[in-house]
């Protein structure tokens, strides 16, 4: 077998366990619905009334984490292999750091890590 056939069978193989979970656990979880049960909820905490805000600080945090967890995502395996991507590879991380250090600014700035 080609490469190609034997990631193929691999894909239907976890496609059919896939779908019998999914069919297995519809048919054999307990249904049992009532109205808290059915309710939505965020964080673990029930849906307030439309009145209600979210503070502004929760969403600044995730984007402030998302920024950074990116930047590790893609400075670690650069660091790996730094040697090997030469003078374009440095060149262009300098550019993503320097870009994502401007990010940080920016937000220093606007007061996102300011918690107050």
């Amino acid at each position: 077998m080609n490469g190609y056939a034997e990631v193929m069978v691999a894909f239907l193989l976890f496609s059919v366990i896939f779908a019998g979970m999914l069919i297995m656990s519809k048919m054999l979880a307990p249904k049992n619905p009532y109205k808290e049960k059915l309710d939505l909820y965020e964080c673990g905490s029930p849906i307030l009334k439309s009145e209600y805000m979210m503070d502004i600080k929760y969403y600044l945090l995730a984007i402030m984490f998302t920024l950074f967890d990116i930047e590790i995502l893609f400075i670690i395996p650069w660091s790996v292999h730094a040697r090997a991507l030469g003078t374009v590879g440095f060149a262009e991380i300098v550019v993503f750091v320097v870009l994502l250090f401007a990010g940080y600014i920016y937000a220093y700035l606007k007061g996102a890590l300011k918690w107050q």
